[in-house]
């Protein structure tokens, strides 16, 4: 990171309680439009993988480093 950039840090996967979990730092920043997107698109990933009851830090736990090289390919332009 430059000084002067601005933009969003995206940490996704993290969780609290008996089994927490650090979340991942996708690299770089971001503007509003790039994280809506991937926010949106990490909403439907859930909606089509999930098990009812799992939380979202599980799922990507579970798809490993995968998830976060399909979520650049299909969320970022």
């Amino acid at each position: 990171m430059t000084a002067g950039s601005r933009g969003f840090r995206l940490l996704i996967g993290g969780k609290l309680g008996r089994h927490p979990r650090l979340a991942t730092e996708l690299p770089g920043l971001y503007d509003a439009d790039q994280v809506l997107g991937m926010v949106q698109w990490c909403v439907r990933y859930y909606k089509l993988h999930s098990r009812s009851g799992e939380r979202f830090a599980e799922l990507v736990e579970k798809a490993g480093p995968d998830f976060f090289d399909l979520l650049r390919a299909e969320a970022l332009p």
